[in-house]
């Protein structure tokens, strides 16, 4: 039960950092939603596979097994001979769902009695208790240190440049954070330099550095709430310094597209927790569970007593 539960890192669900307009109750609740989504996803993943079984156990026709065929070439093609990413499931995605409607309509129709019905009703009780338990543990195990609020240009899909700021000049960039936020890290590129880093919202003055280039990179500033921000970096040395960047054709804040390329600093905003965060509670699990079981009870009365 536990290696089932999902802990909400789940590719297809997550954002591509480069996004900056989303719902703002998704962009602060992102680990929370992932795990109920991917816990969706592998019910009904297990419950496809499990009628395509069936599929394959009772059927012998052509197109049965030329579907199973592609289904395990592309499996071996991408677990053995290539990379193994979430993504690459989505070709075998059409094939298991045609043999899980195919093993749907295979299923017999139960015709249960009173005593038998009764008696999985009790077994849906006890598994949904089981399930909460499991949960729980498993929301307690993983627990949230850290979200972010606002990245740009994190190198994984895109190419990063490097701008270089000589002595006695500056680069600014806009922040766009879309909750709380206390930390910001920044990229700087084999510098020694001595530079002066200024976080400001609005007219305000949030938190100001000033040390090694190469020094300041995970910066702790008060927590601010979400809104525009501003970062200013001066190189006050004798050297230039490096930072990386990224140049984009849309702008940071609106995401408008722009007919001049714009660099941006590569920065990584997050809201640190100075005490962890579950990813549920129990309430959560209680009431999804809860939901569940009594679903499934109601489609238990409504099975077809068993004739005498």
């Amino acid at each position: 039960m536990r290696v089932f539960w999902a802990t909400g890192d789940f590719d297809s669900f997550k954002l591509t950092t480069q996004w900056i307009r989303a719902p703002r109750w998704y962009l602060n609740h992102q680990r929370q939603l992932q795990f109920w989504l991917v816990l969706m996803t592998q019910t009904i993943y297990l419950t496809m596979l499990v009628q395509a079984i069936v599929t394959l156990m009772k059927r012998r026709e052509w197109a049965v097994t030329f579907v199973a065929l592609a289904i395990l070439g592309l499996t071996a093609f991408h677990v053995g001979l290539w990379e193994v990413e979430g993504r690459y499931a989505l070709p075998l995605l059409p094939g298991l769902m045609l043999l899980s409607i195919v093993g749907g309509r295979e299923l017999p129709v139960w015709h249960l009695n009173r005593v038998m019905r009764r008696q999985l009703t009790w077994l849906v009780v006890v598994l949904a208790a089981i399930s909460v338990v499991s949960l729980w543990q498993t929301s307690q195990a993983t627990r949230i240190t850290d979200v972010v609020r606002g990245n740009q240009g994190n190198g994984r899909y895109v190419v990063s440049t490097v701008q270089k700021i000589g002595p006695g000049h500056a680069v600014t960039t806009p922040l766009a954070v879309s909750g709380k936020s206390n930390v910001l890290r920044l990229k700087p590129v084999a510098t020694h330099g001595r530079v002066t880093i200024t976080l400001t919202k609005g007219a305000h003055v949030v938190k100001r550095w000033r040390g090694s280039a190469n020094e300041l990179t995970t910066l702790n500033y008060p927590l601010t709430a979400a809104g525009n921000l501003r970062l200013a970096i001066k190189n006050i040395g004798q050297t230039p310094v490096r930072y990386g960047v990224m140049a984009t054709n849309y702008s940071r804040l609106t995401g408008r597209v722009t007919a001049k390329r714009h660099a941006y600093l590569q920065v990584v905003i997050k809201q640190q927790f100075i005490k962890p965060h579950a990813l549920t509670t129990g309430a959560a699990s209680l009431a999804v569970v809860g939901c569940v079981a009594l679903a499934t009870i109601l489609a238990l009365g409504r099975l077809r007593p068993e004739t005498e």
